[in-house]
Order: C-alpha cells, then structure tokens, then sequence
C-alpha cells in the first residue's frame, strides 16, 4: 500500500474542503465571516480526533469504540450517503456545471465512474489530487473575475439560516479521518478550513467569469475522488472482501451511475435527498460522542457539530415535498434501523 506522505494529506484535505466550490458560490460576506465559528468548531473536532488515533475507519472506528451499535449506525448511514453521492456527482457535473451538448454528457457521465474507479484503484488517486488542489488554487486568484460585492439584505431569520447553512459547505473535510497518516500531520485539516474559508469569504466580493464556472468540475471531480478513496479505506478498515471492494463495488458506481442518464434529473433528485440526509445523520453521530474523546473544549464542540446537524437533517428534510419528502427519510430511517434490530435481536 502507497504510504501517504504530508504533500498527499495536505492535497486530500484540499481537495475534501473544495474551496474553488466554496468560493464561486459567491455568498454574502457577512454570512461567510460569521459562519467561519462553527466551520472552525467542525475543523477543530476532525483535528482533535485525528490527533487521538487517524486510520482508515474514520469516523466509525471513533463510533464503534464508544459503542458498536452506534459505530453501525454511522458506517451505514455514511455509505448510503457517500455511495450515492459519488454516484451523482458524476451527473452533476456532466449536466449542470458544464451543460455539455447532452451526446458528450452521457459520455462523460458514463466515463467519470470508470475513471475515478482505476483511479481510486491503483492509490494513482494521491497524485492525481496534489494536481487538482494546486489547479484549484490557481483558479481561485480572482484575475479574470468581476468585482461585485455581495451585499444583498436578508431578514433576520434568513440570514440566521444561511449561516447555519454555509456552516455546512465544510462538511466534506471529515474525509480525511479515512486516511491512514501520521498524527504529528494532523494541522492538515486546519491548513485546508483556513484556505477554503478564506476563499468563501473573498468570492463574496468577486462574480466568477463563465470559464471559472466551468472549470469549478475540477473541484466536483476531486470531490468523488477523495469520497472514492474514504468509502474504500473504510472497506478495507472493516475487512471487507478483495473482490468486492476491488470489482463489485467499482462495477455498481459504473452501473448505477450508466442508468442515472435514462433520466439524469429525476436521478439526481432521488438520489440527492437521502444522501443528504444521511450524511448528516452519519457526522452527527461522532458529534454526540466527542466528549469521550476530549473533555473540557470537547462539550463545547459536541453541542456545537451536534447542533449543526441537526439543523442539517431539518433543512434537507423540509425542503422535500410529496414523494422526495419520504425519500429524504426513508432509507437512512432504514440505515438506522438495521443496527438496532440487529442489537435488539442478540439480546
């Protein structure tokens, strides 16, 4: 296995923060300086937990410790999320940020899982992210952008709202508790919420020009690669078979990902909801539990991230209706309830 030295971690925990997505998606400066606080409280959890022990089952093997049942909650929860999410990424980018003529989009659709699955595959993944990191960096000096501040008045409650909603943006940076690293290297993560939240405040001053746009991709495309690369660490953490985290799992992103364009849209909007859901759900979990990990700070922390997704499960249950209301709930309620009837069932 490909040692992962402090260049590799750096770039994954770059890539993870997305700060080109952060920072073309030109929010208000007000809510971006203020929502700095509880990005930085997430940060300093993913740090803390990292400095106690950084293996590749990441936030489950913290779970599991405290308690089994929890610890297959969380893993269950967050592979129906991060399975669905590199799936439909794929479709996002192919679609909705380069709108390609929709002959490329299929194909482009159908080559993005095969990619990111050699990738991922051959550890290849690590160089490959040290050069998006860097592109994303370069795109994010606002040479070519419009200056144009983004003041627009909110009332009170919506502003609160989108704090609490940018809070979210950094939640992808939990990946790197799936990296087998060095803890001395664990500053990583706060390297990354520095440059990512730096970013989100100074796009709020800048329109990015179409190109920029356009090329933001790279940032969705080191998005599934970094999600790729955590959902097989964690498959080989846990044990799972050669032949399933190497081939099965490889051909099911290929699969699902080669179905979604019979009809993208309607796709992406089932397979968003739950995603969403239970990504929160799955970072909740290691939020409760932190104070066994650090005391003192660490209830602060935990009320804080605990907090936050909640109001994260809230905001995406609420903004379903009808049919994609139940599909928001559904499968990670199901996610949820197999651990516990498998715990009650040994009893």
């Amino acid at each position: 296995m490909l040692k992962v030295n402090r260049i590799m971690l750096m770039a994954f925990a770059i890539n993870s923060s997305a700060p080109l997505i952060l920072e073309v998606s030109h929010e208000n400066p007000l809510v971006s300086v203020i929502s700095i606080v509880p990005m930085a409280s997430l940060t300093a959890m993913i740090y803390y937990y990292i400095k106690f022990d950084w293996n590749e089952g990441g936030l489950y093997s913290y779970s599991f410790k405290i308690s089994p049942t929890l610890g297959k909650i969380q893993i269950y929860t967050w592979v129906l999320s991060y399975f669905l999410y590199i799936v439909y990424t794929a479709d996002y980018i192919s679609f909705y940020v380069l709108n390609l003529p929709i002959l490329y989009s299929y194909l482009l659709t159908i080559l993005l899982p095969i990619i990111t699955s050699i990738l991922v595959l051959t550890d290849f993944v690590y160089l490959v992210l040290i050069g998006t990191a860097a592109v994303q960096l370069l795109l994010s000096i606002p040479i070519t952008w419009n200056f144009s501040v983004n003041f627009n008045s909110e009332e009170p409650s919506y502003l609160f709202s989108n704090i609490l909603s940018s809070s979210l943006l950094l939640i992808c940076l939990t990946l790197t508790t799936y990296l087998k690293g060095e803890r001395k290297y664990a500053n990583v993560v706060i390297y990354a919420f520095l440059i990512s939240s730096f970013l989100l405040v100074v796009g709020g001053f800048f329109m990015p020009s179409n190109i920029v746009l356009e090329l933001s991709a790279i940032s969705d495309f080191s998005l599934i690669l970094v999600e790729y690369k955590a959902l097989h660490n964690l498959f080989n953490f846990i044990g799972v078979r050669q032949i399933i985290r190497n081939y099965i799992i490889p051909l099911l992103v290929i699969l699902f990902t080669s179905i979604s364009i019979i009809n993208y849209k309607l796709f992406y909007s089932i397979t968003t909801a739950p995603s969403f859901t239970a990504l929160f759900i799955s970072v909740l979990i290691p939020s409760i539990i932190f104070p066994f990990y650090k005391r003192g700070i660490g209830y602060i922390l935990s009320i804080i991230n605990s907090g936050l997704m909640v109001y994260g499960v809230y905001e995406v249950t609420s903004s379903f209706h009808g049919i994609y209301f139940y599909d928001s709930v559904i499968p990670p309620l199901i996610a949820i309830l197999i651990p516990l009837l498998q715990s009650y069932s040994k009893r």
